[in-house]
Formats: structure tokens, C-alpha cells, sequence
């Protein structure tokens, strides 16, 4: 075993296994929560899924207007890792899905062109899906050196300046947006890109993607980590939104692709964070980051989504 993307994962990995799970006609459901650590996996799989049964590149995104199918769908609550798995709604819904493939009944489940069911964050309700991300639409933030999250890009030039350590709110560079003049729905994965430069040849770059509300609450919404040797991007395996702006960057993780960090030379370093689905309220945005320089956000007008008329399972 390595800590490398070896052949020993790349066996393992669900996307690759996908093609041959779709040729062998098995249709699978899958769960996970939005406070899990896998709701990145649970969509990819659902993403691999539909690309595969369509002939479409794994890896790519399902755009608005893709083709997809009733028979392979996914589920994300606002659930811990394995949260409500035994409950009765998922329970029953489970047992809808084998009575659909298994006993051939007519539930309705296979028919559904929307078979991603997903809870939105802050609006506080379910809603079903077929693309992921749903919008292409993309906010991009610019860091300035007065710890300013803005949509201008800084007319000069600034550093910011950090020590490594465990994170604390001593070791921990905070940027803070403007208000926001309307609600937002985030929705998907995001990027932070860092121009940094190191004293050392390997560098730990973390990033933490912020709501704050009116009243000064703080909500996470998504997290990412970088080993700075690992930065080199797939752009044929990475997702961009509006404009090419990249929102989710693919590091290949293998032996060969480890670039070792210059000491004393500016780099450029992207950090993926998890996807999430949640309503933005009117009110501000924070990111705490370790030398951070821009971030690329899936923002989407709420107008776009409707609530599902399912019950997906519990809310809390």
C-alpha cells in the first residue's frame, strides 16, 4: 500500500469500476451527508454513472440539458457519516429501489429524470436534481492585503505572511467579503488558488470556505487541504465553470506528478474544497485560508430550484 494514487486505489476507485458496473446493468443508489466525508465520492460515483451509461467522459461534469437515467441515482442529507442509514424513510426508499430492479414493480423510481436527491443547506428543504454542479454560474473572489474577499481584482500587489503550525486563530489568515446584495445558492465544489512562496520544499496549504450571517453567526460550508508537492493539475479531469473558471481542480496524487517546492520562488498552488449545496442568505462571506489570492465559488440564483415534493429522509 502507498500514500500515492497507486494501482493498488486506482483498482479500488468506484469511478474507474463504474463502466463495468453499468455494463454488467446494475443500477445503484447511493447515500451519504453533506457533514460526511464522502459526499464527494457519492457524487462522482453518481456523475461516473451517468457518463458511463450516456458514453460520455467519466469525469465530466452533468451539464444542464445531459441526458441522464432512472437507473442510477444518489442521495445527500445534512447527515454525519452513516446518520440516519437505519431509519425508516431510507429504509423504505431502499427497499422502493429493490423492489423496482429486483421484482421489476412499477414504483416510479426508474422514470424519474431527476435521480439526484439532494438537501439544501439554509433553505432547509430537499431538492431533486439530474446535473452536477447544477449551474455553471461562478463567483470569483479576489484576497487583497487588507483581508478583503472582493469581486475586483487588487490594482497592486500585497503578502500576507504565515508560520506553519497547527491551525489556531493566530496561525490562521481571515478574509472577509462585502455583503451580499442578494441570496445565493452555492452549489457544488469550489477552488482556492494560493501564490505563495515557501522557506522549505514542501508546503501544507489548508483553506475554509465561510457563511456569515447578518448576526454574526458562522456556518462552514466547504474545507480543502494541499501538500504543495501534489499541486500539479489534471485540466482534462478538472471542472471549470463560467468564464474557464476552474472550480474543481484534479491533482493526479501519484509518485510521478510529485513536484518538489522551490524554496524562495512564487507557485502556484489550487486547492479543491468539498461541494456543497446550500442556500446563501443576504448577509457576508468569509474564507479562512493559509496565503490564499483568489477562490472560485458556484453561486446560483435560488430562483433556479424547486423543493421536492419527496421526502428524502430527516432534516436534522
Amino acid at each position: 500500500m502507498s500514500s500515492y494514487d497507486n494501482s493498488y486505489w486506482q483498482d479500488r476507485n468506484v469511478m474507474r469500476l463504474m463502466p463495468a458496473i453499468v455494463a454488467n446493468e446494475i443500477p445503484p443508489w447511493t447515500e451519504a451527508g453533506w457533514s460526511d466525508l464522502f459526499p464527494g465520492g457519492n457524487l462522482g460515483a453518481y456523475v461516473a454513472a451517468q457518463n458511463a451509461y450516456f458514453h460520455r467522459p467519466l469525469n465530466a461534469p452533468v451539464r444542464p440539458g445531459d441526458r441522464v437515467t432512472g437507473r442510477y441515482q444518489a442521495i445527500v442529507g445534512p447527515w454525519e457519516h452513516q446518520e440516519n442509514v437505519d431509519g425508516p424513510t431510507l429504509r423504505a426508499i431502499r427497499l422502493a429501489w429493490f423492489d423496482t430492479w429486483l421484482k421489476g414493480a412499477r414504483t416510479g423510481m426508474a422514470d424519474t429524470r431527476t435521480p439526484l436527491h439532494l438537501f439544501e443547506n439554509g433553505a432547509n428543504r430537499w431538492v431533486d436534481l439530474a446535473a452536477w454542479p447544477p449551474s455553471p454560474k461562478t463567483g470569483t473572489f479576489h484576497l487583497g492585503g487588507d483581508h478583503a474577499l472582493s469581486p475586483r481584482r487588487p490594482a497592486g500587489t500585497d503578502t500576507d505572511t504565515l508560520s506553519w503550525a497547527p491551525a489556531s486563530p493566530t496561525t490562521t489568515l481571515t478574509y472577509t467579503g462585502a455583503p451580499l446584495a442578494h441570496a445565493a445558492v452555492l452549489d457544488g465544489p469550489s477552488d482556492v488558488t494560493v501564490y505563495a512562496r515557501s522557506s522549505s520544499t514542501d508546503v501544507q496549504l489548508t483553506a475554509t470556505l465561510n457563511a456569515i450571517a447578518p448576526d454574526g453567526t458562522l456556518t462552514r460550508y466547504a474545507e480543502g487541504v494541499l501538500i504543495g508537492s501534489q499541486r500539479r493539475l489534471d485540466p482534462r479531469t478538472s471542472w471549470y465553470g463560467a468564464d474557464h473558471a476552474l472550480l474543481q481542480p484534479s491533482h493526479p496524487f501519484t509518485e510521478a506528478s510529485r513536484q518538489p517546492v522551490t524554496p524562495g520562488v512564487t507557485t502556484r498552488y489550487d486547492i479543491a474544497l468539498l461541494a456543497n449545496f446550500a442556500l446563501l442568505p443576504a448577509g457576508t462571506i468569509g474564507l479562512s485560508a493559509n496565503t490564499p489570492s483568489f477562490i472560485n465559488v458556484p453561486l446560483a440564483d435560488p430562483g433556479i430550484f424547486r423543493a421536492s415534493r419527496t421526502d428524502w429522509g430527516p432534516s436534522s
